[in-house]
């Protein structure tokens, strides 16, 4: 699933790679965010399939005007939130992402951040709704 802005300079992009339907309803993905001469990249961020729904959810809301946000966060506290939200009552987007890696050391842990955040256009909503769609793991029961 890409996300990109109008001029497409800036990104971020969730690439699916693994589902772990066995012991709590996963999936793991790499993600790699770029704007504004800032990048970054984590190989291993696992995000639960319910909040994964909620996401998809709250995208349709959104399309639909009946919504300001979605967010879809990584298991592990704060480690990756994605959020798509409305900025201004015409329907203008922000798609922001945060990054955070904790780096243990010898005395302390380091924590590392990026945040990068930039407008989208309104008319991308139905083609990221398809895109995630798709990289949801169907039940067993639904297929």
């Amino acid at each position: 699933m890409r996300i990109q802005s109008e001029d497409h300079r800036h990104c971020i992009q969730l690439k699916f790679q693994e589902v772990n339907m066995l012991y709590y309803p996963s999936v793991r993905a790499q993600i790699e965010a770029s704007a504004y001469d800032f990048s970054a990249s984590m190989h291993s961020v696992w995000f639960s399939l319910d909040e994964m729904h909620v996401f998809l959810t709250d995208l349709v809301r959104l399309k639909q005007q009946r919504a300001e946000t979605t967010v879809l966060a990584g298991m592990s506290p704060s480690e990756a939130v994605l959020s798509i939200q409305k900025i201004d009552r015409v329907g203008h987007m922000i798609a922001k992402i945060d990054l955070t890696r904790t780096l243990p050391s010898v005395s302390w842990n380091i924590e590392q951040h990026l945040s990068i955040a930039f407008e989208i256009d309104v008319s991308l909503l139905p083609s990221l709704i398809r895109s995630f769609e798709r990289l949801i793991p169907k039940d067993e029961n639904e297929q």
